[in-house]
Parts: C-alpha cells; sequence; structure tokens
C-alpha cells in the first residue's frame, strides 16, 4: 500500500516510508475538567455563555499548571492568562468539549472536559506570560561571616526598583514557596536556581547577588595595643532572563571600606555606603542596556470604532501605559485608525492592558502587532 501511494505521489519506493518516520509524533495531552461562570446582563445569555467557557478554558489551565506555577501567582495574572487563551485557537488548548451547562439566576455555569498540551503550556508561560517587566530580587548577604536574613542590600535594591516604577515580587512568598519546593531545592546553580524561581511567579527578570564583608584589624605604631575594626565590602548582581535562563547583565561594587567600633559595625557601616552604588549601576543597567535594547516597534490597529473620540481615548490610552514610547497616531477613516509606538518588552502584557479597558476588546495579537475593536461592557 505504501508502494503505491509513492508512486501515485511521485516519490521513489521507500521514500514515504522515511517521511512516516520523521514526521513528528502528536504531544502528550492531558484531560482536564474545569467548571466557569459568566455574568448574564441585560438578558444576554450568549455573552455570558461566551465569559462562562473562556473562564472555564482559563481554569483548566490552572490545574493543567499547578505544577509549574504557583497558584496564588496565576490568579495574579489571571488576565493574561485568559487572554492568551482566548487567543490561542491551537496548541495549549486543542479540544474541548461542554460537560454541563445551564442558567442561575444572573450567572450561567458550565462545565467543560479540555485537552491541555502541556509543553504547548509550559512554553506559552515561558515565552508570553513572562512579560510584565516583573523583577525578583535574591541577595545573599554577609556580614563579618554572618549570614544576614534581612538583607540590607536586597531591600535598598527593592525599594530602588519600586521608585522606578518596577513591579517587584514580595520576597516573603517567593521564600515560602522556594523553602516548600523541593524540586527548587535540588537545582544546583544559582542561574537554574534564579529561572525555577522565576517561571514559578511569571517573572521575567530574576536578579540574583551576593553581598559580603572582609573584616580587618588596623593597629597604629603608636598604639600597638588599640586596634580599630574596619570591613571592606563587595556586591555582586547577576541578572538572569527567565525565558532563556541566560545571564544577560552583571554589575557589582568592591573595596567599599569603612570603619566601626567592632567588626560587625564596621561591616554594617560599610554596606549601607555600598547600597547606594550598587542600585545606581543596576538600575543604570536596566534603563539602558535592558529596556533600551529591547525597544521595538508595535502597531495597534483598531477596527469597529464608533467615533474619532473612540479613537482618540485608545490613543489616550495606550499612550499613558508604562513603558511606552514615541507614540505617534495614523488617520482615522471609517471606523478604523493605527496607532504606532515603541516598547521594550512582548505584547501580552500591554495587550490585556487594553483589553481590561471597557471600551476596547482584544481581537487578535503577534509579535509586532495588536488589533482591537470597540466593546461595551
Amino acid at each position: 500500500m505504501s508502494s503505491w501511494w509513492a508512486e501515485r505521489l511521485g516519490f521513489a519506493p521507500g521514500v514515504l516510508f522515511l517521511i512516516l518516520v520523521l514526521s513528528p509524533l502528536p504531544l502528550q495531552a492531558e484531560i482536564v475538567e474545569a467548571e466557569g461562570v459568566g455574568t448574564i446582563l441585560t438578558g444576554d445569555v450568549a455573552q455570558a455563555r461566551d465569559e462562562a467557557i473562556i473562564d472555564a478554558r482559563v481554569r483548566a489551565l490552572e490545574k493543567a499548571v499547578g505544577v509549574l506555577v504557583d497558584a496564588e501567582t496565576l490568579v495574579q495574572n489571571e488576565l493574561l492568562l485568559s487572554a492568551t487563551v482566548r487567543n490561542t485557537s491551537s496548541g495549549m488548548i486543542t479540544d474541548y468539549q461542554v460537560v454541563s451547562e445551564g442558567a442561575e439566576g444572573d450567572l450561567y455555569r458550565l462545565k467543560i472536559s479540555a485537552k491541555v498540551e502541556k509543553a504547548e503550556l509550559e512554553e506559552q508561560i515561558k515565552t508570553n506570560l513572562t512579560s510584565n517587566l516583573t523583577v525578583i530580587i535574591q541577595i545573599d548577604e554577609e556580614m563579618a561571616g554572618e549570614p544576614i536574613d534581612d538583607s540590607l542590600i536586597e531591600n535598598e535594591l527593592v525599594e530602588g526598583f519600586i521608585d522606578a516604577g518596577y513591579d517587584v515580587r514580595d520576597r516573603e512568598h517567593v521564600e515560602m514557596v522556594r523553602q516548600r519546593d523541593s524540586e527548587i531545592t535540588r537545582i544546583e546553580g544559582d542561574v537554574e536556581q534564579a529561572q525555577m524561581i522565576g517561571l514559578r511567579f511569571l517573572s521575567n527578570l530574576v536578579i540574583k547577588g551576593t553581598a559580603k564583608t572582609s573584616v580587618h584589624a588596623n593597629k597604629s605604631e603608636y598604639a600597638p595595643s588599640i586596634s580599630i575594626p574596619s570591613a571592606h565590602a563587595r556586591v555582586t548582581c547577576r541578572m538572569v532572563e527567565v525565558e532563556t535562563g541566560k545571564i544577560i547583565g552583571q554589575e557589582q561594587v568592591r573595596r567599599i571600606k569603612d570603619f566601626g567600633q567592632d567588626e560587625f559595625d564596621a561591616s554594617e557601616k560599610a554596606m549601607e555606603k555600598a547600597a547606594p552604588e550598587i542600585v545606581k549601576k543596576v538600575l543604570s543597567w536596566m534603563n539602558s542596556e535592558y529596556l533600551v535594547n529591547k525597544m521595538k516597534t508595535v502597531r495597534v490597529e483598531a477596527k469597529g470604532l464608533p467615533s474619532l473620540a473612540s479613537y482618540r481615548r485608545l490613543l489616550n490610552l495606550v499612550s499613558k501605559l508604562r513603558w511606552v514610547e514615541a507614540v505617534e497616531a495614523g488617520e482615522f477613516k471609517d471606523g478604523s485608525g493605527a496607532i504606532e509606538l515603541r516598547y521594550p518588552e512582548k505584547l501580552v502584557y500591554l495587550a490585556t492592558r487594553i483589553d481590561r479597558d471597557p471600551g476596547f476588546r482584544l481581537t487578535t495579537m503577534d509579535e509586532r502587532k495588536i488589533i482591537v475593536t470597540a466593546c461595551d461592557r
């Protein structure tokens, strides 16, 4: 039979067999059941059913990916996950069936049985959901040879990043998951550990570092029996990109010296002097290398807008969003208009922020373009 098909298709005998052997095998899927809820507004049951289906698909993904990402983080990023599900016609959820459904007062509830491709889902999380410029900062600190639980350098970095407008994950929550998760504790190497933690919290950048002091006893030839303790601080920060697991930047300060009444006092003063220097260096790297190098031109297309005022509202919305630069308005005609801008990250966050606005609905997106339509919800 295969020889007959090979001749009909113009292949030499045996070639068709080779093609079949080399074809990729289908991905392993997991069947997940999940419930979803939609709200019936002004009697629109069809819209409520659509919302319930989207909600159920998000819940199915949460169940399937629960071993990879912390549940609380998924709740915090539900909008990103929802947008990814809604705009993925194939891949993560390749098929689903409605098991039961019905209206309950103002709510529409249904249950689905979904076929989830876990490999595709994990890839989506790595490439799409870790896009909100969310940062995790972890600095292991020692003073005079003693480990410090509440790192001075880490606290200064966190405060500096928050003041600069970055979203920084809570250390206590990260540490709680890290200690709970035996998989993370088994990993050897700061980079691998940083990437795993970043994936758990849907962050795209982990700053992992060390801060240590070396202490010295300084004696004067005029008073050899008296010593004045001094300490040198050294801080090193490595920036790990979660998507690739690569170290994409490194900054350090060293030989920051100060004196104190004892070794710990000298160490603390040296760290206090080192803190603003390392914060300045890391933030400078973020702004001049990380963000600038990632800037790209993005096109936002709007269709079906009711008026020029609606287009101007969209223009005002995107102009005020974080990290958006160089916004240029295009021509508005027949309910359609385009906006070009510069943006440093993948478009999931930008697209879902527009989608969150009650006047617009995300239709589709790719690496460089977002298409939205008017929406009254």
